[in-house]
């Protein structure tokens, strides 16, 4: 009886140290897993986020700001003027108050035909 007992608590004990054992993998298999797939979802985001970010950059044309100087014609205004060299980065406000500071010009200074103006421009191609 001492014999069959005693194995009897050997096998319940072995069954007891491979269930523990298969426990701890099957938990360590969940986490690599989990850790694997947690992996693979930053890289998928990083890789589309970069994707997307470069196509817009693509996208959007890359303009360079250079300076010209024109004649002023017989009735040229600065907003005449706004409205034939300035885009889309400026407002006329803005534009005027560039043109006056790059020129010297005061508020209430005018333009007169014949003189020289320095004007900002943005062109897309690298000169």
């Amino acid at each position: 009886m001492d014999r069959r007992v005693y194995e009897a608590v050997k096998k319940s004990e072995e069954r007891s140290r491979r269930y523990k054992l298969n426990r701890q993998r099957q938990i360590r298999r969940r986490l690599l897993g989990l850790a694997t797939a947690l992996c693979l979802a930053v890289i998928i985001a990083t890789g589309t986020h970069t994707l997307i970010s470069s196509a817009h950059t693509a996208d959007a044309e890359q303009s360079y700001k250079y300076y010209t100087s024109i004649s002023v014609a017989y009735g040229d205004t600065l907003t005449s003027i706004a409205g034939e060299y300035m885009d889309e980065h400026y407002t006329l406000e803005e534009y005027i108050s560039e043109v006056r500071q790059i020129n010297h010009l005061s508020e209430d200074a005018s333009i007169d035909a014949g003189s020289y103006l320095v004007v900002p421009y943005y062109s897309s191609e690298w000169k």
